[in-house]
């Protein structure tokens, strides 16, 4: 079924790096059979969009294109071979490229329907960040109730996710790593037991000191540069370092000898 009318949709592209959006006209995609149309109203601002858009993300766009992951709206148009979805559901979606923009075009394995009580405004702000910060605590390192986790970058979208799953959901014991004094408060309401300062404390001492010198179970780095090392240094035996970016503009080299004699895994 189709209600769709017209064959161009307005989108802000990305046409020069490091340049403003450009706001323009662009032909409708057609539609596979595993995939469905979507009316956006509205699409998270994710940090990866504007790395993208500067030509600092890890994987490189080929210009022109539409910045935009997690786009949320109404279906519609549904491809012929999808199930459980129809025009009208209310949906977010997870997509690498083109939430910026009247409609897009995705997956239905990568589209959620939304319950009545969460508003599409509400649902941006949440999919990338919390998808995220779940699948680097529980699929990747695998926490444990009980377990000390290390947040770095505790205050940002990521960061907050990770302190909420792992403090609320998890039931683990967080340390989040804040810039300021104004993000501590954040950091606790989300679930934080401990907050440091890295600007005016010293982050192994207190680790270390809050720790009983065992060191942290889980470290989900968002900072890498030296808060990646500090978190290393840091690390119980048997520990678990999850990456997930690089907010300092600095990719961290991992000393393998720490690794070895820790016996930590570190994954991507």
């Amino acid at each position: 079924m189709v209600d769709t009318s017209g064959n161009s949709y307005q989108a802000a592209v990305c046409e020069e790096l490091k340049k403003p959006l450009v706001v323009k006209d662009l032909p409708r995609q057609p539609l596979k059979n595993s995939e469905v149309r979507i009316k956006v109203e509205y699409c998270g601002i994710n940090y990866a969009d504007i790395l993208k858009s500067m030509g600092l993300y890890q994987e490189r766009a080929k210009l022109p294109f539409v910045p935009g992951c997690e786009p949320a709206g109404t279906i519609i148009e549904v491809g012929r071979d999808v199930t459980g979805y129809q025009i009208g559901d209310r949906v977010i979606a997870l997509m690498r490229l083109g939430g910026y923009a009247d409609e897009c075009v995705n997956y239905a394995k990568s589209v959620w329907k939304l319950p009545d009580n969460v508003s599409l405004q509400d649902a941006t702000a949440g999919l990338a960040s919390y998808g995220t910060a779940h699948m680097a605590l529980i699929a990747k390192a695998g926490t444990q109730i009980g377990e000390t986790v290390l947040v770095s970058g505790a205050a940002g979208s990521v960061g907050l996710a990770a302190v909420d799953i792992a403090a609320n959901v998890i039931g683990a014991k967080v340390i989040a790593i804040v810039g300021d004094d104004e993000k501590i408060e954040l950091a606790k309401d989300r679930g934080a037991t401990y907050v440091i300062n890295h600007r005016k404390q010293d982050v192994r001492k207190e680790i270390l000191a809050i720790t009983n010198k065992r060191g942290v179970n889980v470290m989900i780095d968002n900072v890498g540069g030296d808060m990646f090392k500090i978190g290393l240094r840091s690390i119980a035996m048997d520990g678990r370092i999850v990456p997930i970016g690089f907010a300092s503009g600095q990719i961290p080299s991992i000393p393998a000898n720490i690794l070895l004699v820790k016996n930590v895994s570190v994954s991507k």
